[in-house]
C-alpha cells in the first residue's frame, strides 16, 4: 500500500521535539518490564522501538503502509526484532493473539477528526486493550473560533460562483468551504468569545470527547 507520508515526512515527526518528547514521558509512565504495547499507525516505527527499549515484552506495531518494510529494517539495525511484530494492515482489520496493555497511536493529523482517527482509537479500545490498559494519547482538545476573514473565502468559492454555469453550480459553491482547508496568514475579524463543552459519542464506549472552542 501507498503512504500519505513520505520518508521526509516522517523524518520531520522524528525532528519535532515537541511531539517526541511529549510520546516518550507519555511511553515512559505507561510501559513496564512485561507490558505488552500496541502500536497503531507506526509509520517508521519509533514509538514500538521505544516501548521495546522501556522493557516491554511483546510489541505489535500496524501499519498499512510500506513504510513498514523501513521500519522492520529499523528494528533489526537496533536489535529489537525479536520483540516487535509489524502488521501491514489496518488496526480495524487486525487480529492479535493478545490484548494489550498499552496502545499508542498518532493517526489524527492535525485535527482529531482526521481520516478515521475516532473509529479506528474507539476499535482498538474496544477489541485490542487489556483490562485497565492505558490509551496513549488520552484525550485530544480541539480549540476554534469563528472569525472573519472574506479575502480567502472567496478565493475558494469565486470559481463556483462566478463562472457561465452559476445557476448549476451555486450548490458546489455552498459545499466548497465545507471541504477546503483555508489557511489564513492575513489579518481576521475574530466574531466569537471563547467557550468550553462536551461533546457525548457512542464511539468511546459511553465516555464523551471534551473540546474547548477559544
Amino acid at each position: 500500500m501507498t503512504t500519505m507520508y513520505g520518508i521526509q515526512n516522517f523524518g520531520e515527526m522524528l525532528t519535532d521535539s515537541t511531539r517526541m518528547d511529549a510520546y516518550e514521558r507519555a511511553l515512559r509512565g505507561a510501559v513496564r518490564p512485561g507490558s505488552v504495547v500496541l502500536d497503531i499507525g507506526t509509520g517508521t516505527g519509533i514509538f514500538a522501538l521505544i516501548a521495546a527499549r522501556l522493557g516491554a515484552r511483546r510489541v505489535f506495531a500496524i501499519e498499512p503502509s510500506d513504510a513498514i518494510f523501513t521500519a522492520r529494517e529499523i528494528a533489526s539495525a537496533n536489535g529489537l526484532s525479536d520483540r516487535v511484530e509489524f502488521i501491514q494492515d489496518l488496526s480495524s482489520r487486525a487480529s492479535l493473539p493478545e490484548r494489550a496493555d498499552v496502545i499508542v497511536s498518532d493517526l489524527h493529523g492535525v485535527l482529531p477528526h482526521f481520516g478515521r482517527h475516532i473509529e479506528s482509537i474507539a476499535d482498538a479500545r474496544r477489541r485490542h486493550l487489556a483490562p485497565g490498559g492505558v490509551m496513549i494519547p488520552r484525550r485530544d482538545i480541539v480549540r476554534a473560533t469563528v472569525v472573519h476573514a472574506p479575502e480567502p473565502f472567496l478565493k475558494v468559492t469565486a470559481p463556483w460562483s462566478g463562472n457561465p454555469f452559476e445557476a448549476a453550480s451555486c450548490a458546489l459553491a455552498n459545499a466548497e468551504p465545507n471541504e477546503s482547508e483555508m489557511p489564513i496568514t492575513s489579518p481576521v475579524e475574530r466574531i466569537s468569545g471563547p467557550s468550553t463543552g462536551s461533546v457525548p459519542t457512542n464511539l468511546l464506549n459511553g465516555k464523551t470527547a471534551s473540546f474547548t472552542d477559544t
